[in-house]
């Protein structure tokens, strides 16, 4: 069933909406509700605001069951579940997955794991190297821990000169510049664009780069897209790993960063304390290798 619930006025009964519930399913929702959303977080707190309304009712429901069984004290009118414009199957479907706590945040969880999954789809996500609304810049706090690792930063091969101001790379190479037909040489912050045919071009050739000695370290910030080709090979290539607690907030002049996803930051060369200590405040850092 897919539609809008609207409620008659039972007040009398304890309950007294005041919106309307749409019974669909959260990808539903979340395609729908994409189109209006400003970001990701907006997104999904219309979402996860449709679930609350829809667990209030499932308890709201439970309690009026009560006032079935006393009829002294029955309101003069008690709607039905028909009344309400949804069925009994449904019902149970929100009672078993909303009102017991531990369910209800289980469903919270998938709801925003479905609603990063819309996202991206409907929006390739791309930091450091695009335009429009797919330009972000990287905080100054990671870019001061890297310095505390590699000392300078020589190479930013995904960059603009906006972006530059807090990285403070010797060279950057801009999209005009296309930096995968340009060299690379020394000690490199790489925050690259994440359109998928471009993050796996960049992550390979920053592998190859450093595997022919060309660059000497190297501190990747990417999505944590644990699944997906090119961070296994750049995982595996790595010695260290930090993986944010929060999803990391990038910047732009002209707008505020909802990122879709946790992010990880990999580091490539042999100072493995140094970066173990820069990036420990972030979150938890593992050593690959």
């Amino acid at each position: 069933m897919t539609g809008v619930v609207k409620h008659k006025d039972y007040s009398i009964a304890g309950y007294n909406p005041i919106v309307e519930i749409q019974e669909m399913t959260v990808l539903e929702a979340a395609e729908t509700l994409f189109k209006r959303a400003k970001d990701a977080d907006g997104l999904f707190k219309a979402i996860s605001g449709k679930l609350e309304k829809q667990r209030d009712l499932v308890i709201w429901w439970d309690g009026l069951g009560e006032k079935r069984g006393n009829k002294r004290n029955r309101p003069v009118t008690l709607p039905t579940i028909e009344d309400l414009g949804l069925d009994r199957m449904t019902m149970r479907r929100w009672r078993a997955k909303l009102k017991e706590p531990e369910n209800y945040e289980k469903a919270i969880e998938l709801a925003w794991e479905k609603c990063v999954r819309v996202c991206e789809a409907a929006s390739t996500a791309h930091v450091g190297q695009a335009s429009g609304q797919n330009e972000w810049y990287t905080p100054v706090e990671y870019i001061d821990a890297a310095r505390l690792v590699m000392g300078e930063i020589d190479l930013d091969p995904a960059s603009t000169p906006e972006a530059n101001t807090v990285v403070g790379a010797g060279t950057i190479y801009t999209t005009e510049d296309n930096g995968l037909v340009q060299g690379w040489k020394g000690r490199v912050w790489m925050n690259p664009p994440y359109a998928k045919e471009l993050i796996e071009k960049f992550v390979h050739k920053l592998l190859a780069e450093h595997s022919a000695g060309n660059v000497t370290e190297a501190i990747v910030l990417v999505n944590n897209a644990t699944e997906t080709y090119w961070f296994q090979s750049i995982g595996a290539n790595c010695r260290a790993i930090c993986f944010p607690s929060g999803r990391v907030k990038f910047w732009h002049p002209d707008r505020e960063s909802a990122p879709l996803q946790g992010q990880a930051v990999l580091y490539l060369g042999d100072n493995v304390e140094s970066f173990l200590g820069a990036y420990a405040g972030f979150g938890f850092v593992v050593v690959v290798k």
